[in-house]
């Protein structure tokens, strides 16, 4: 409808390699800017942040991890307390790797986008924008573009 195309390997290539903020900045303009409330947004945005948090911890970086809870997860505390918490308690684990579902860094994010394409491929937002606009010959361009040049062929005539 926005004419918005959300290109879905460009933010799988984004996301596998971790680039976190971009993967914000891309997903809030796929959204345009209005599906912040959004469910699937949200969710989106809770998973990309909790990796985040996860990969900081992986690398003992204690001091980011905080920071990354108490600025990018705490705004979803009042959605799910429980989880919340439950994410506060890695900040005391010596290795996130006991965590029984997190093996590593790039497992983790190659799953965390198995399941990121299936919240995109649902969200409402989004679904109707992940393929690219078949273009054809004959659009608005085109036929301007022709009209200017024939206008200018009759008026040197």
């Amino acid at each position: 409808e926005s004419g918005l195309y959300f290109d879905l390997k460009y933010f799988e290539d984004i996301v596998l390699e971790g680039r976190w903020d971009e993967t914000e900045k891309y997903l809030s303009v796929g959204c345009h800017n209005k599906g912040h409330g959004n469910k699937f947004t949200i969710k989106i945005y809770f998973e990309s942040r909790k990796q985040k948090y996860f990969e900081a911890l992986e690398v003992n970086d204690h001091h980011k991890a905080l920071d990354i809870l108490l600025k990018d997860l705490k705004v979803f505390a009042n959605r799910n307390e429980v989880l919340f918490k439950d994410l506060s308690y890695f900040l005391i684990v010596d290795n996130i790797k006991l965590k029984p579902t997190y093996r590593d860094t790039n497992s983790a994010r190659k799953d965390l986008m198995v399941e990121l394409k299936e919240i995109i491929t649902h969200h409402p937002l989004l679904r109707g924008n992940l393929k690219f606009p078949i273009i054809e010959s004959h659009n608005r361009l085109h036929y301007l573009l022709n009209q200017r040049y024939y206008d200018s062929i009759v008026n040197i005539a």
